[in-house]
């Protein structure tokens, strides 16, 4: 099969301006939407949205719903959130019936050591993040105080 050499330098000049275009991305900083202030061990105990961790590669591992104890209405959802960019874990609590009060404890292991803990009136509240980078080394728990919804315990 025979290629004009237009055809040549044209398939050329795509391949050169796709590899620079991949040596440009390449060098380039994270995105701020994966940047965090603190990765590793010197973001323990402190906030995941103001750290950048919230943000950084989070996801729930685990949630659980809030049921409302005297009508069984899901009422909200606690999660023991994990940042993989930042080894840590948190509890969130969310509430579906606007600002409540709320209550939320994260520690290190099922002895829960080094706990931080959440408690006031809040829609979305969540603890200072514990440092955890392997699996099964942070527990946690939380809970909206009125209406009742009781609590869960969960381990990541």
């Amino acid at each position: 099969m025979r290629h004009s050499m237009a055809s040549v330098v044209s398939r050329m000049l795509v391949f050169v301006i796709l590899f620079a275009a991949l040596v440009a991305v390449e060098g380039q900083n994270p995105s701020p939407a994966l940047a965090a202030s603190c990765p590793g061990p010197g973001c323990e105990g402190l906030d995941p949205q103001a750290s950048g961790c919230s943000s950084a590669g989070a996801s729930s591992p685990r949630s659980y719903p809030l049921i409302r104890q005297s009508d069984g209405v899901q009422v909200g959802v606690g999660e023991l959130r994990y940042s993989y960019v930042c080894g840590t874990n948190w509890m969130r609590v969310t509430s579906w019936v606007g600002v409540v009060p709320m209550f939320a404890s994260i520690g290190h292991g099922m002895n829960y050591n080094n706990t931080f803990s959440m408690h006031g009136s809040y829609q979305v509240g969540w603890t200072l993040m514990v440092y955890a980078p392997t699996p099964h080394t942070a527990c946690g728990y939380g809970g909206i105080s009125t209406p009742w919804t009781g609590y869960q315990e969960v381990c990541a």
